[in-house]
């Protein structure tokens, strides 16, 4: 019989190896094939939340704020995630109006953005510690924790260390190695 313990872990150990068999399959199959290019970055969004670490104050909230600004081009299949927890909280998500709500996120995928509004955004989102996800070109140069892209047909992610730390966001050192790009210059 397993203790509660080992049941924990042996549900961490799953749910790491499915992240890493989605991660592989991403990266030897095609966008084109059966799921579309939506449904695989949300599944990336998802398994990219679940290795990340908030400061305690983030952490205690009832509930797992996934956010979008400023609309959600996703559709229904971002909202699939509200079927899920992330760290044993129940999955929300919110399309923002107002940048000024993104205190309550822990997540924010930004979507179609200025140039010039950008800068402030992640600037609220470092004060308010939350991970900057987007699919944008130059996202992770320019401050952004997690940009996704195509290459070659298939989903690759940067990651932009320096960012994450500002924001006392921990992100996973095996979710680091699998990056195609990390931007880190803080020793």
């Amino acid at each position: 019989m397993m203790t509660f313990l080992s049941k924990k872990k042996y549900k961490l150990i799953l749910v790491k190896l499915i992240f890493f068999i989605l991660l592989y399959l991403s990266s030897s199959h095609t966008v084109a094939g059966t799921i579309s290019e939506k449904q695989l970055k949300t599944i990336y969004m998802f398994n990219f939340a679940r290795f990340v670490k908030w400061p305690d104050a983030k952490a205690e909230s009832n509930t797992f704020q996934f956010c979008v600004y400023p609309e959600n081009d996703f559709g229904d299949i971002l909202y699939q995630l509200e079927k899920r927890q992330i760290k044993d909280k129940d999955i929300r998500i919110k399309v923002l109006n107002k940048i000024a709500d993104i205190q309550f996120c822990h997540v924010i995928f930004i979507d179609h953005i200025s140039t010039e509004k950008l800068p402030q955004v992640l600037k609220m989102a470092q004060n308010y510690h939350v991970l900057t996800m987007s699919d944008q070109h130059n996202f992770a140069e320019k401050g952004g924790m997690i940009q996704m892209f195509l290459d070659d047909k298939k989903i690759r992610f940067k990651i932009n260390y320096d960012s994450s730390q500002a924001a006392l966001i921990k992100i996973s050192s095996k979710l680091i190695r699998l990056a195609t790009h990390v931007i880190k210059t803080i020793l």
